[in-house]
């Protein structure tokens, strides 16, 4: 098996641009794309020389394959990189990768036990989000001694982000699929013996095709409603119009609509042709018109691939994500909403994204240490640059490269092209109106949709240790008030049911969870909308009017048809009538809209759940007045010994002695409400940790409780309960 430092200096060079968001694009050695049986083979016994090892992770490889194919067989590709590494991309990502002894995994943390985690913190390289459109992504590396203990614990994560990867695209990037290696799934059937399929790239789906010819004039109307009713106030349609890939337009009672959304609506196909889709309109008697950007301003910034890998940070962007550009020229000119065009240079040149200007350029002064490579900094003084923020309106599913470009009748002659020194170009109406065009023979991706795994009532009860009969019970109070509270003393897990009961509710369908932590600095406009100030060039300030995180919840709800759920941790941590404010009276009545004191209206959707947690031992609770009350439902969580003596069933620890002390010093506390719960203690290492818990943990936490009585916390020192524990 392979040491430490074999690991470390084969990942230095293969994750220099590798799984941390990088898909086979910056990764592949082209050299080895065409590489037959025996060379997959030579390199597969080269890094992993254990057959054992080789078989486990082709195993790996083989039910991850088998799960991308059955989504989409053109959502998948196996690649093989500098001669070193062989690796899984699905969707837009690499999921997996195999090196010297090494299997590194990609897994979506939501579906991981918690209880696991302290083993994988241990993996090398275990690390933080890779994927920006997958949050809770992480990965790490598993050396060949540590498969059978550690595959079983990420198996179902793995598998959670390997589904997801393949629902938020339609097909691979060419550049990633025309990496493909088939010998790499020859090997894996030789190795596993199972039945792999190949992957199915550009095929073209006739069903689809033809249901265009099946529309007739009551389906479109039908789609001017349901795209008012689902899309038009969504985030991701709120700003449709800026995006030049619905460049043609339906116009309906004074309301335009992109033809390319109704045509998706009306047939119920993903992919069809654009000029197929007006024209079918046009047979059933819709005009159809097209946007234009009138203002004569659409700028096209270049990143240069040494300094900064544009590539590279759209394999983690998604519509309506945020970034901001160097400004050097121009930035007179530039104001809110102007097009931009993003640019790649170097080997790979061409047109990779678009986006739109949300604020004006501003000044911006680095730090000493902060300095990005591309800037030179100022001997004289501090190192100031403009900037201007920009948000992305399309991410090309495949760039527009530049020999395509070159051959274009209009947009060879862009300045980019003739002169291309700089960071910041523009674009002439007629390049910008033929480059729309060019974008219309590519149409993109529909919005990602999900499946949540599923996740059932009695297996929930399982991995909690609460009856279903108590869950039942729980969940008929919450879709009863659409709003709990889950109290406890600390130690009772209440963040981590409100997880798991989030986890069974968005279950199967299309909804989501999300987390905000109450704390006393929290207040209206973090939570339902507030003024945040923003610079101008002239150094004078605007205070523009931005939906707070409830708000944008409500907003990302309603465009999911399935249940959505809140968790708003150390709930009575604020002040919850100043935070709430008119949400008070819509959490009771949850069939009307309010007008806010600021302008528009709050309403909460139907398919909207919110789980509070409040710790009990917190002198907080005083500020959770009556009114509140009144509109959650209440769940006690006290310490669960049964659960202590459950979960160490496997770890062979005897929690006996353990279990006695916490009763006896709970018995000793006498008030539920300041009881030490059995959270502290589900570790699968306890017996290395528990000294350190209970002088660290317990022990403060005691001396706070009984500050007036020194006997009794010396009665429960560790010197003087290490027997009873360590039986």
């Amino acid at each position: 098996m392979g040491d430490d430092a074999s690991l470390r200096v084969d990942d230095t060079q293969s994750h220099a641009a590798g799984p941390e968001g990088t898909t086979v694009l910056d990764s592949v050695d082209t050299a080895t794309i065409s590489a037959d049986a025996p060379t997959i083979q030579a390199l597969f016994e080269r890094i992993l020389p254990d057959l054992a090892c080789r078989r486990r992770v082709a195993e790996v490889l083989a039910d991850t394959i088998l799960l991308a194919h059955q989504i989409g067989p053109n959502r998948w590709a196996t690649t093989v990189g500098n001669q070193r590494h062989v690796r899984l991309n699905v969707g837009m990502y690499v999921v997996a990768e195999i090196g010297k002894n090494y299997l590194w995994l990609a897994v979506d943390t939501a579906a991981l036990d918690p209880a696991a985690l302290p083993r994988l913190q241990q993996l090398h390289k275990w690390a933080n989000p890779y994927y920006k459109s997958v949050p809770t992504a992480m990965g790490g590396y598993i050396r060949c001694h540590e498969l059978d203990e550690v595959l079983p614990l990420l198996h179902d994560a793995a598998a959670q982000f390997a589904t997801t990867c393949a629902q938020q695209t339609t097909r691979l990037r060419a550049q990633v699929s025309d990496a493909h290696v088939p010998a790499v799934v020859d090997y894996v059937r030789e190795l596993t013996g199972r039945a792999l399929p190949d992957p199915a790239y550009g095929e073209v789906d006739a069903p689809q095709q033809s249901a265009l010819a099946r529309i007739d004039r009551a389906s479109v109307e039908a789609a001017f409603d349901v795209f008012d009713r689902e899309r038009r106030d969504t985030s991701y349609w709120k700003h449709w119009e800026h995006d030049p890939t619905y460049r043609y337009v339906v116009r309906r009672n004074d309301r335009l609509y992109p033809v390319k959304e109704l045509v998706r609506i009306a047939s119920g196909a993903a992919q069809f042709s654009s000029s197929h889709a007006r024209r079918r309109l046009v047979q059933l008697g819709f005009a159809i018109e097209t946007l234009r950007d009138t203002a004569g301003r659409v700028w096209l910034f270049q990143a240069n691939p040494s300094y900064y890998d544009l590539a590279e940070r759209l394999t983690s962007a998604t519509v309506n994500d945020t970034d901001e550009w160097t400004v050097t020229r121009f930035r007179e000119d530039m104001r809110i909403g102007d097009p931009i065009v993003l640019w790649l240079a170097g080997a790979k040149a061409g047109i990779y994204a678009l986006g739109e200007l949300t604020a004006a350029p501003f000044e911006h002064t680095y730090p000493p240490d902060e300095i990005p490579e591309w800037i030179t900094p100022n001997p004289q003084g501090a190192t100031t640059v403009w900037r201007v923020p920009f948000r992305y309106t399309s991410i090309l599913a495949e760039p527009i490269r530049k020999p395509t470009l070159q051959a274009h009748p209009v947009l060879q002659h862009m300045m980019i092209l003739r002169m291309p020194n700089g960071t910041n170009f523009s674009l002439t109406n007629n390049e910008w109106e033929a480059l729309q065009a060019l974008l219309e023979e590519v149409p993109p991706a529909a919005p990602p949709t999900r499946q949540n795994p599923v996740y059932s009532l009695p297996q929930c009860g399982a991995d909690l240790g609460i009856d279903t009969v108590e869950l039942t019970r729980w969940l008929r109070a919450l879709n009863r008030k659409g709003q709990v509270v889950l109290y406890g003393p600390p130690g009772t897990g209440k963040t981590f049911v409100a997880q798991h009961l989030a986890r069974h509710l968005v279950s199967g369908g299309d909804g989501f969870v999300e987390l905000v932590q109450f704390h006393p600095a929290y207040a209206y406009e973090d939570f339902i909308q507030g003024i945040r100030p923003q610079s101008a060039p002239d150094g004078r300030l605007s205070y523009p009017l931005l939906p707070g995180r409830f708000v944008a919840f409500c907003d990302r709800a309603k465009a999911t048809k399935d249940t959505c759920v809140l968790i708003i941790d150390e709930i009575n941590r604020a002040n919850l009538a100043r935070v709430f404010g008119e949400l008070m009276y819509l959490l009771e009545y949850r069939d009307q809209a309010l007008p806010l004191a600021s302008g528009g209206q709050l309403f909460i959707p139907a398919n909207v759940r919110i789980i509070g947690t409040m710790n009990t031992a917190d002198r907080s609770i005083a500020l959770v007045d009556h009114a509140m009350r009144r509109r959650f439902a209440f769940l006690p969580l006290m310490p669960n010994y049964d659960l202590l003596r459950r979960y160490h069933t496997a770890t062979q620890f005897n929690v006996d002695g353990l279990i006695a002390l916490l009763e006896r010093v709970n018995q000793k506390i006498d008030d539920p409400h300041y009881a030490i719960g059995t959270s502290f203690f589900l570790r699968t290492d306890l017996a290395e940790q528990i000294e350190d818990i209970w002088r660290m943990e317990i022990e403060p936490y005691l001396e706070e409780y009984f500050f007036d009585q020194a006997k009794t916390v010396s009665e429960f020192r560790w010197e003087s309960v290490r027997a009873r524990v360590q039986l």
